[in-house]
């Protein structure tokens, strides 16, 4: 009886009933069979066998857990389909283009893409930057992951600092499926390590020449304020934390825009280059914003960096 009350949950100790009345679980098999709306009155394939039988016990039960699970492999077989289209499907592969634009093209979007440069759309928000580089699209990277960016007012930028991106990246092989006959983008491949930690061009692209060189002093005088201190880089800027973060950073073409991890009401600001964006959008924590475009403004900067690095240490 042990054995038997173990089968009861299986799929195959389970049907379905026209009338679904409370107590009808308490019935017995014959009940069920002949009781209006029961197996003998089914519609239901599922039921036919049942209103044949005189019985039910573990034999019948275990009987039609095989039965049922043949006739499962019989209706739902795994489909024998060429290669390709399993690799186009497996989790490593996404799906056509959204947009595939080859230049030299016009783009109501993307503005005018120059010859020699690919922008794929894989995604809503995912795109893809290609160079040709001796007859074979190149994906751009760091060497391992491929970056990409997430919208169209980005990737307009990217087709300006062109010069910029090809004196910083390195190439990926090309993870473009083509059309033999077209040449079209049919599909593209993410690499494992790529999806799950790819390089966004974003503010690496500006961290050279003046910017670059800035950025380094600044980022060697925040380190020095203690040995607490810690950068971490995010996806949109750097940064600079104790058990939070007291400064953030996010570089851009011509200046290092800081965030103070402070009120604005709190800063010491005597030469007033502070802003207030307390309810202004902005990348980063704090309310503080400072623009800092030349070697001549660190000073002052650092002075009220440290205010922030403070007011942290005092919370």
């Amino acid at each position: 009886m042990a054995e038997a009350r173990g089968l009861l949950p299986l799929f195959g100790n389970l049907t379905l009933l026209s009338d679904t009345s409370k107590g009808n679980e308490e019935k017995t098999f014959l009940e069920k069979r002949d009781m209006k709306g029961g197996f003998a009155e089914s519609p239901l394939a599922l039921n036919h066998e049942l209103a044949t039988l005189d019985h039910w016990n573990q034999e019948t039960i275990e009987r039609r857990i095989e039965e049922l699970a043949y006739l499962a492999c019989e209706v739902w077989q795994i489909p024998q389909l060429p290669s390709a289209i399993i690799r186009r499907y497996s989790r490593s592969w996404k799906k056509g283009a959204l947009a595939d634009i080859i230049g030299p093209a016009e783009y109501p979007r993307a503005g005018f893409v120059p010859k020699g440069v690919r922008i794929i759309q894989g995604a809503e928000q995912r795109f893809y930057l290609f160079r040709l580089v001796e007859g074979e699209w190149k994906q751009y990277g760091d060497g391992v992951n491929v970056w990409y960016t997430e919208t169209w007012q980005n990737v307009r930028q990217w087709i300006r600092d062109i010069p910029t991106i090809d004196e910083v990246s390195e190439v990926v092989e090309s993870q473009l499926v083509l059309s033999e006959d077209s040449g079209e983008a049919l599909d593209y491949l993410i690499l494992e390590s790529a999806s799950k930690n790819s390089s966004r061009i974003g503010y690496h692209l500006y961290l050279q020449g003046e910017i670059g060189a800035l950025f380094e002093e600044i980022d060697k005088r925040i380190l020095a304020l203690s040995e607490q201190v810690r950068r971490e880089e995010q996806k949109h800027y750097i940064a600079y934390k104790l058990d939070s973060n007291f400064v953030d950073i996010e570089p851009k073409r011509k200046s290092l825009k800081l965030i103070l991890n402070m009120p604005f009401t709190a800063i010491k600001d005597p030469k007033e280059i502070c802003r207030d964006v307390t309810n202004i959008g902005h990348y980063g924590n704090g309310d503080v914003e400072i623009r800092l475009t030349d070697f001549n403004q660190l000073d002052d900067t650092m002075m009220l960096v440290q205010q922030a690095f403070l007011w942290r240490m005092q919370l």
